[in-house]
């Protein structure tokens, strides 16, 4: 019997659900329990909970499902790109919804009415409204996600990606600022940050560096004693590959946290077939970003609008979107003739168009063979 593939694809495709009437900040509500990954703890009187809640607009649970791995395949850096204010989470979260289901503050159980079936056309498939198919009631779980816990989630994606990007191009002077052996090479630490906070925090006392908070750094430490392997793999004043390894221990930490599974289900043909479910938003972000790290898939900023492009299918020299090319060529032009009457350096040239210097060189190269 020969199945339509649809019939399987909620559970061959990992999807995720974001509520039709978005989210809101709740400061108000006193949770009674704490939902730590599906696991209630009460909370005590005198217990500081931190606020504000992102929560739903409960109203009537109405949904839209999408697929997050193939719809948005550079969710993780449009994560990272967030900014870590109320309305930057909340515009993330009405437009992908939650980052957990489980995981947060149990502010209330709430009798739900459901709405009855209505027909929906859409041009996107995959795209649903999910309505059941008859009134009833049921028990909604309002759980409350603080703004403190996406503040984190997002600084760690922006450090471990700032990190990548710069590990790519392989800017070993931004990476001598994030990478700093000890004197006895006996070990590394690693400080995570915005380049300039990283500057600042540099120039304290080795000492004091570990127990610094002012200047919002993540600091990581390796050392014979809690990474011997680290440590017999790295030689003293190595800084690429401290890096590398720093990087990857972040991503391993966070699936570990936020695990993904294997499943095996069938493809459009009914062969089996292997597909990763992860547990959450968070964990399948983390997930997108290890394959990206492996090789199994690529990304490239656009050079002139920025955004984030999936490259993997594309020519490995791809800079720009057709419809910024005409913009990069003039910028790639003027650059060049500036280099060449001394106007701008090539570093310069390089930040206005987008590029690594290396690039830019590459381009003054050419330029002369040509003359």
């Amino acid at each position: 019997m020969q199945y339509d593939f649809g019939e399987f694809r909620d559970l061959a495709f990992f999807s995720w659900q974001v509520p039709v009437y978005g989210f809101k900040w709740d400061d108000e509500s006193v949770p009674p329990k704490r939902i730590v990954h599906g696991i209630e703890e009460k909370i005590s009187q005198k217990e500081y909970v931190s606020s504000p809640l992102l929560v739903e607009n409960p109203e009537t649970i109405i949904e839209m499902s999408y697929f997050p791995f193939e719809d948005c395949p550079t969710l993780f850096l449009q994560f990272a790109d967030t900014e870590t204010t109320l309305d930057g989470i909340i515009a993330f979260a009405n437009k992908f919804g939650k980052l957990w289901t489980n995981h947060g503050f149990l502010l209330n159980v709430e009798e739900i009415i459901f709405m009855p079936s209505v027909e929906i056309s859409s041009k996107e498939e995959q795209y649903k409204l999910i309505f059941p198919t008859s009134k009833e009631k049921k028990y909604s779980y309002i759980i409350g996600e603080p703004f403190s816990y996406w503040a984190t989630e997002i600084k760690l994606m922006k450090n471990a990606t700032r990190l990548w990007g710069w590990l790519q191009n392989e800017e070993v002077g931004k990476l001598s600022q994030v990478i700093n052996w000890y004197d006895n090479g006996g070990g590394f630490n690693v400080a995570l940050g915005e380049l300039d906070n990283i500057k600042l925090f540099r120039k304290l006392p080795k000492e004091e560096q570990r127990f610094c908070f002012d200047y919002d750094i993540s600091f990581r430490d390796y050392n014979r004693t809690n990474s011997k392997h680290i440590m017999e793999s790295t030689k003293p004043g190595e800084i690429l590959l401290p890096a590398r390894i720093a990087l990857i221990d972040i991503i391993n930490k966070k699936l570990e946290q936020s695990p993904v599974h294997h499943r095996i289900l069938l493809d459009e043909k009914n062969e089996p077939k292997q597909y990763v479910v992860p547990d959450n938003l968070l964990s399948a972000m983390w997930f997108q970003f290890y394959q990206s790290l492996t090789g199994e898939k690529k990304y490239k900023r656009c050079a002139v609008c920025q955004l984030w492009e999936n490259v993997t299918e594309k020519r490995t020299d791809w800079l720009y979107h057709n419809s910024c090319g005409n913009t990069f060529r003039v910028r790639k032009s003027r650059g060049i003739r500036d280099i060449l009457k001394n106007k701008k350096s090539i570093e310069e040239v390089a930040s206005h168009c987008g590029v690594s210097p290396k690039l830019v060189r590459e381009w003054l190269e050419l330029e002369k063979k040509g003359d």
